[in-house]
């Protein structure tokens, strides 16, 4: 069984990673760096032939996603021809004076020159395979012109850098094109001169860092070389939109599939042992073994009849399935190709034969189980008098060697399909249903929030995206000086109407014209209107549905400071599940008044505990003084305590999906344990634009890993005369852990939380725990999920005395009854690995770390919540036990030494994740807890579900001295 179709044979496998971005889009990245991925092209560019205009990416690739594979990246030494095309001019590096800048004679001379070393070798190399090899629709297909006038001349800055950065990425399509076709072909020698060859050599281009590929595999599997890529070192990301739920084939490389296969592989698991268990849980994972192979369609061509070769018969050969069947013309190849391959005569086209190249006629050698699948590589029985020995293909007689992966690589340019169609061995075509509805262009916005969001400079492929396109709230007004500003300049004739703006003339369909410098000018006349391009980064909604001069006006309060419309109120049912990415993951999560293009904090924090005594309402004469105020100081606080500059992706484990009961989130309550856990969920809900409904928020809660209970109202109220019994805790299930090893105490502690430990009854109660107890859950219990989603158990809400009254501070009214589910001690040291200490009974063991690891002094990263770096910290310590690396039970203090030895590293990796700025205390938060209760009236440790995405509004306000 061959499961993983990325890793080439002889190769290591590389590091598996998931990331989750908005719209269902799931990304799996095999090597490669997220700022990689971000150089990735623009879909619309490619599908129509007039959109296909010069930029970045060969023009040898015309087909979406699949952009300059082969492209170097960086520097590799002094000596590197590659160098002076990755050159990235900036106004500093021109020579300026009255007549205006240009840049400097040498740098000039050695751009031409690299630029036509590359060109002539490119040439030379397309000039020397068959012209059917490098046809689109057609077409010709060639590298970029090169216009080697365009950097010679003197003129504005911006124009010279414009001309040169066309320039270079003309020339680096021909140093992809060399790339490209020296990794893969053989042959390409014979064609070019010692010192070209020279200057290949030197390129090193099968070891120096490449560009990312970025495929979505709904629409380009029939149009790639995954082995042949993974072999020359190129990153690859693939995207999923909604292939694995539509198509069988696209099971086996589901992220859970994938993470499931390694981790029993590392468990030493055989692949029969593989085999057996994936038919009994998810067949489709071994339908096909060959990703590119369907057994429906190999099972028709089995034994066919042979046939002798006639002059007067056309013959066809479909390269791989789904690729366009094309007619062959050489004899000799037909031949061959008779004799190895399945081949079909329709009774209704006599005078057609027609040759499946991917359906071999030789004996399989393989299980017997598999006899049907006779995929042959065409590395082995060649014919020993071929045309050509040293070749992958010969220009004059048109042969081409036997040989699969080069035969794709070679004919995916010409035959392979257009996106979203196959090809039947007849030639008919068919489409996937997938193609139509414009999601290919959703996860692109994604990219370009997520780039500026980071604080990452904008990749050129997105400088047409503006920042207001991203959803910007309350930023109409710094627009609107912009364009003031640009109008007001009447010596610039770039500028357009040198008239100042008024403000009644920017409207929804007005179109200004802009400079090429400036980034943050009115839209050109070819893009939609301002109004259907401010969206929401998280939905793809118009954020605004009034007019802009509307829009001008001062916003709410709630809209302001929420950056978004108040949706909790209108949202449909439809709605409330939750969404396929992180809720804590979209765009720009700060929506303020005061966002600009460069954000400067100028307020401090002040002392919760120093406020006036005076109280102040809504009508006061200094209210909107004080509400200023107020509303900095939460600004502030947001910035100190949560994280708007956090990971962007996050995996299966971390966010689950749970299914949340109706019932629940409409009657249900969460209990907020910790002060700090209070703040930062009333933050979240005031400043996070994705946590849009209580299902969202829900999710969220679980995904930060906060300590809480979740309880449901009693009905009917118990009187004291009732009598019933407690349902205890489930403790019975589980047992003290001990062994003889380490390594022994792990396996049966794993065995324990992967067997029937996990009592539905008391379920709610092990997620909502937070902290290292629910990341076991999520990592162990996975099934048990959507168990949570009643919160609490029906057996619980059986027992009358596992009720009790609410506090009245809780601000619900009195007499409000609740139920809960409650975890044991017993049972939360089993889950968490705790082991006796024979020899301090007080400080025992722990296999994994205790949730009270990062709440010590060494685990100084982040903003004190749980976040990335908790994640994986914990996922490296379960590796390491896997895989035998982990041999010691350690004690809470000596874990909290590890843990502070780990952190250090990490900080060293990713400086952004140390602590900044000090992060207010417990104390501190208790009393911001007071002050925040005391201005919006409701209560911060008892929350209403149904209540938490609900507009806030300032009642009382104290004033901060």
């Amino acid at each position: 069984m061959t499961f993983y179709f990325f890793i080439a044979l002889g190769a290591d496998a590389p590091p598996l990673q998931v990331y989750h971005f908005e719209h269902g889009d799931t990304w799996v990245a095999i090597g490669g760096c997220y700022e990689d991925l971000l150089q990735s092209p623009r879909a619309e560019r490619l599908l129509r032939p007039e959109d296909r205009e010069d930029g970045p990416g060969p023009r040898w690739i015309v087909i979406p996603f699949l952009w300059r594979p082969y492209g170097p990246s960086t520097v590799i030494s002094s000596r590197d021809p590659v160098a002076p095309l990755l050159w990235k001019p900036d106004i500093p590096d021109l020579l300026t004076n009255r007549e205006g800048s240009r840049i400097a004679a040498d740098r000039i001379q050695q751009m031409m020159d690299a630029a036509r070393a590359f060109v002539q070798i490119a040439e030379r190399l397309r000039d020397s395979a068959p012209p059917a090899f490098f046809l689109r629709d057609g077409a010709r297909i060639k590298p970029t012109d090169v216009d080697f006038l365009s950097i010679q001349g003197r003129g504005e800055a911006d124009w010279i850098l414009e001309r040169a950065r066309e320039f270079n990425t003309a020339a680096m399509d021909h140093v992809s094109f060399t790339a490209w076709f020296t990794l893969n072909f053989r042959g390409w020698e014979e064609v070019l001169s010692p010192e070209q060859l020279e200057v290949v050599r030197a390129c090193q281009f099968k070891d120096r860092p490449k560009k990312g590929c970025l495929l979505n595999l709904l629409v380009d599997y029939p149009l790639v070389n995954f082995e042949r890529w993974i072999k020359h070192k190129v990153p690859i990301y693939y995207i999923f939109t909604e292939a694995m739920y539509y198509l069988d084939r696209f099971v086996r490389v589901r992220p859970d599939i994938i993470q499931d296969y390694w981790e029993r592989r590392q468990c030493q698991n055989t692949e029969e042992d593989l085999k057996d268990f994936y038919c009994l849980v998810e067949p489709a994972t071994i339908e096909y073994d060959d990703f590119f192979q369907q057994r429906l369609q190999r099972r028709t061509l089995v034994d066919t009849p042979r046939f002798h070769y006639r002059p007067q018969v056309m013959y066809s050969v479909q390269i791989c399935q789904g690729y366009r069947p094309y007619i062959v013309h050489n004899p000799t190849l037909a031949k061959l190709l008779l004799e190895r391959y399945e081949a079909i005569n329709r009774p209704e086209t006599p005078g057609r034969i027609r040759m499946a190249r991917w359906a071999a006629r030789e004996p399989y050698r393989g299980p017997e189980d598999e006899r049907e699948f006779t995929m042959d590589p065409g590395t082995t029985g060649l014919p020993s008098d071929l045309p050509f020995a040293d070749k992958s293909f010969d220009r004059d007689s048109q042969w081409v060697e036997n040989d699969y992966l080069t035969l794709r690589e070679l004919f995916k340019l010409s035959f392979a399909p257009r996106p979203g169609e196959a090809y039947n061995i007849e030639g008919g075509r068919s489409a996937f249903p997938l193609e139509e509805g414009g999601g290919l262009k959703e996860f692109e916005k994604e990219l370009v929030a997520r780039a500026v969001y980071e604080g990452k400079k904008r990749p050129e492929e997105y400088l047409e995206f503006h920042d207001w396109e991203i959803g910007w709230g309350g930023q109409v007004e710094w627009m609107l000086s912009i364009a003031q500003t640009a109008s007001a300049v009447s010596d610039d004739a770039e500028m357009g109407d040198p008239r100042p703006l008024e403000e009644g003339e920017l409207t929804d369909d007005s179109h200004g014209s802009s400079s090429e410098s400036d980034e943050f000018t009115t839209a050109p006349l070819s893009r939609p209107s301002l109004g259907q391009r401010i969206t929401d980064p998280t939905t793809g909604e118009p954020v605004w549905q009034r007019g802009l001069a509307a829009r001008l006006s001062s916003p709410s309060e709630v809209d302001r400071r929420r950056g978004r419309r108040t949706r909790w109120d209108d949202e449909s049912s439809e709605g409330e599940g939750t969404p396929a990415s992180s809720v804590a993951s979209s765009g720009r999560v700060w929506q303020t008044e005061r966002r600009s293009a460069s954000p400067v904090r100028t307020s401090r924090l002040a002392d919760p505990g120093r406020t006036s005594s005076k109280v102040y309402s809504e009508g006061h004469t200094r209210w909107k003084e004080v509400e200023e105020g107020f509303w900095r100081q939460l600004d502030e606080l947001a910035n100190r305590m949560t994280m708007p500059r956090g990971p962007y992706v996050r995996d299966d484990v971390r966010r689950p999906r749970i299914d949340w009961s109706d019932d629940f989130v409409a009657r249900g309550l969460l209990h907020v344990h910790g002060w700090e856990d209070r703040v930062r969920l009333l933050l979240y809900t005031i400043y996070h634009r994705s946590l849009r409904t209580p299902v969202h928020v829900l999710d969220f809660v679980v995904e930060k890993g906060m300590k809480v209970s979740f309880l449901v109202p009693r009905d009917p109220v118990p009187t004291l005369a009732q009598i019933g019994s407690r349902n205890p805790p489930s403790s019975t299930l589980f047992s003290p852990l001990s062994g003889r090893t380490p390594r022994e105490v792990f396996r049966i502690w794993e065995s324990q939380l992967q067997g029937p430990a996990w009592a539905k009854t008391h379920f709610a109660a092990f997620l909502a725990e937070g902290g290292t107890i629910a990341y076991l859950v999520r990592h162990y219990a996975k099934d048990y999920l959507d168990c949570a989603g009643s919160g609490v158990s029906p057996e619980s809400r059986a027992y009358t005395l596992n009720s009790f009254p609410l506090p009245v501070s809780c601000k619900l009214g009195g007499n409000y009854f609740v139920v809960r589910d409650v975890a044991g001690d017993t049972e939360l040291e089993a889950i968490g690995g705790q082991v006796a200490n024979s020899r301090d009974e007080m400080n025992p063991y722990y296999v994994v770390p205790p949730t009270a690891t990062f709440d010590s002094p060494e685990w100084i990263i982040g903003t004190g919540e749980w976040g990335e770096a908790e994640e994986a910290y914990l996922n490296e310590v379960l590796h390491r036990w896997k895989t035998g690396k982990e041999t010691k039970l350690r004690t809470a203090v000596q874990w909290a030494k590890h843990a502070g030895v780990w952190a250090h590293a990490y900080k060293q990796r990713r400086p952004e994740e140390a602590k900044r700025e000090r992060v207010p205390s417990g104390s501190e938060c208790e009393e911001w807890c007071k002050k925040l209760e005391e201005a919006f009236g409701v209560s911060l440790e008892f929350r209403k579900v149904a209540d938490l995405v609900k507009p806030l509004k300032a009642k009382n306000l104290r004033q901060f001295r």
